[in-house]
């Protein structure tokens, strides 16, 4: 999947010479909160990153290519675009095979990242358990883990009270 990620020339510059880099998640931008918020909010989350001696890589899908670090032009046209696809782990083989634009969840940056060489990521949120997980086991994607495992807690519930649930679906 190496041959399909495409970096920022900053952000490879970064790695290389071992200076701390940050993954920042695309969903935010393009499903997360409407326009002109979620582009103003992209920006500024980079800006604070580099404020603190840090280079960002906002993740997203260009063209079916896993793209660390977006510029400036790819978060405008990620956050204005129409048909950005939500690209969690399960949805990489789809977005790249059809080469769509898409915009990566936690699971799916945390993946990138790892790939990436990225041990550092910041989101707006995740997801979490939903109340059916009692009844039917309905977890939400983003808890995943780039060793496959599913791993919540601490997460929001569909009702907005906290709800604690951690185990291993590996």
């Amino acid at each position: 999947m190496k041959e399909l990620v495409r970096f920022d020339s900053k952000v490879k510059t970064a790695l290389e010479a071992g200076r701390p880099v940050i993954a920042l998640e695309s969903t935010i931008i393009a499903q997360g909160m409407p326009y002109p918020c979620n582009i103003e909010t992209a920006l500024e989350l980079e800006s604070l990153a580099r404020e603190h001696g840090t280079v960002p890589a906002t993740v997203g899908i260009i063209d079916g290519r896993v793209c660390v670090g977006l510029s400036e032009v790819e978060i405008r046209e990620l956050g204005q675009r129409q048909g950005v696809l939500k690209v969690s782990r399960r949805d990489f083989s789809y977005a790249l095979a059809k080469g769509c634009w898409g915009a990566t969840t936690v699971a799916a940056t945390m993946m990138a990242a790892h790939l990436a060489g990225i041990s550092v990521f910041a989101t707006g949120g995740i997801g979490g358990v939903h109340r059916s997980v009692v009844h039917r086991g309905a977890v939400h994607p983003d808890g995943g883990h780039p060793d496959g495992g599913q791993r919540l807690g601490g997460a929001h519930s569909d009702d907005h009270r906290s709800a604690e649930q951690s185990f291993d679906i590996s």
